[in-house]
């Protein structure tokens, strides 16, 4: 993996090693809290992904997100790539699991601990 200076720089590295198309699609004129990008793999199926960066292990939401998450999840297929710079991994997972209090990516006032899923 390139260098990861910032969650910029780290959604740009995943896009760029997508197979089939994705394309960055938040932007100030999209519904608040939607994804950041939309990844239309070879086989045709679609997911949406929100990337996030974290240096402390705990990534942070806008009070929109998970509400958008929340509606949206069970019609869109979304998921939450998160790299943490303190351990160097990745974490990849549904949107759901934010709303399951048995998961390790459940959410907690609004951040998610990634170091319970490491």
């Amino acid at each position: 993996m390139e260098k990861i200076r910032d969650e910029q720089s780290f959604k740009m590295s995943c896009v760029r090693k997508k197979k089939g198309f994705a394309f960055c699609i938040e932007t100030e004129s999209t519904v608040l809290g939607f994804p950041d990008v939309m990844h239309v793999h070879e086989d045709g199926k679609v997911t949406f992904e929100e990337y996030k960066y974290t240096e402390t292990g705990r990534i942070k939401f806008q009070p929109t997100q998970p509400a958008f998450f929340r509606k949206y999840g069970g019609l869109m297929h979304i998921e939450v790539v998160a790299y943490n710079a303190k351990s160097g991994k990745v974490h990849k997972f549904s949107v759901r699991e934010l709303f399951n209090k048995e998961s390790p990516y459940r959410l907690e006032n609004g951040q998610v601990d990634l170091r319970r899923a490491e």
